[in-house]
């Protein structure tokens, strides 16, 4: 197997409990041909000081970076400027990679019959409570394109890029605060190919879910605001790229705008009944699909009309919060 150099970049916001652990898990890689960007984005903790540290100790081994402007793309793209591998290993500054994961993943990648720029790759997901749960991985033989729709082809952590990849769609939409990721995936798909991908069945990152200092945490509207953003993108995307094959799948994708205009109507029913005019007519209703909309939400959709049912939601949880205070 050749050894190219794998460029492993942490973008890093207030990251000061987690940061040491972070880069050690990169330090740790049984694959050693490896160099370690980490870009803060203006932490006012004590994260400079500790990767300054292990900086001393690695000099020839780690970089840091600083990102002016706020976000978590904008940290990204600019240790991808600042890379020098043919292989680029994303990793929040919260989260940790096992210490196989790239050597098992650059076997895959060299080992394959394709050309493939880019891995995904399944992941364990810790929550605070330290409970952890394996996040599957739609694998070869489904479907691509519906398994980034659904979040199901891995996440950043977990999967492997290479750079041509990346500089190709040039790197992340600066402009989404969520579902970044999800977005650049899709364009890589879109752009460079299904068959672009390989499949790595082995967890191989650690994703911990914390309610502090993470560049992407954000209230649940702006969650769904960006993420029917990046649904609508998709769905461009696959007109323009893939008409055939939208033609055919069309209801899938639609589904998944109407579910985050649901989402968003949770928070707020007039914007999301305009939305829902807007984008979907007004009169849309999505087919059954246990992986996007159950079948008595479409059910009651159908009786009531969106307004209404959006209203009834509401009118239910503030019975239920009730009912559970007394």
């Amino acid at each position: 197997m050749t050894t190219p150099l794998v460029s492993i970049i942490i973008p890093v916001f207030n990251g000061q409990d987690f940061i040491e652990e972070c880069i050690y898990s990169a330090l740790n890689q049984t694959y050693c041909h490896t160099e370690i960007i980490v870009v803060d984005n203006n932490s006012i903790d004590h994260t400079v000081d500790k990767v300054l540290q292990i900086q001393e100790k690695f000099p020839e081994k780690i970089s840091l970076f600083f990102e002016e402007k706020q976000g978590v793309s904008y940290a990204r793209n600019k240790g991808i400027a600042h890379s020098h591998g043919q292989w680029i290993q994303f990793l929040d500054a919260d989260d940790l990679l096992y210490s196989d994961k790239l050597e098992r993943q650059l076997k895959l990648i060299f080992t394959s019959t394709s050309s493939p720029l880019m891995v995904a790759g399944v992941y364990h997901h810790l929550s605070e409570d330290k409970k952890i749960r394996e996040v599957p991985l739609l694998t070869e033989g489904q479907d691509p394109y519906k398994s980034i729709a659904a979040s199901l082809l891995g996440h950043l952590d977990s999967n492997l890029f290479h750079i041509d990849a990346l500089t190709g769609i040039n790197g992340f939409n600066e402009t989404l605060k969520v579902g970044e990721d999800t977005d650049m995936i899709f364009r890589i798909l879109c752009f460079k190919g299904t068959a672009s991908i390989v499949y790595d069945l082995t967890p191989s990152a650690v994703y911990r879910q914390r309610n502090f200092g993470q560049l992407t945490k954000m209230n649940p509207m702006i969650i769904n605001t960006e993420g029917l953003k990046v649904r609508l993108s998709i769905l461009n995307l696959l007109k323009s790229h893939a008409p055939d094959y939208f033609h055919k799948n069309e209801d899938y994708f639609i589904d998944y705008v109407y579910y985050f205009i649901y989402r968003i109507g949770i928070y707020d029913i007039d914007n999301a009944f305009s939305l829902y005019v807007k984008h979907l007519g007004g009169v849309y209703i999505p087919k059954w699909n246990s992986e996007v909309i159950s079948w008595y939400h479409i059910a009651f959709l159908n009786i009531l009309g969106f307004r209404n049912l959006m209203k009834c939601r509401r009118w239910l949880k503030t019975i239920f919060i009730k009912t559970k205070a007394e």
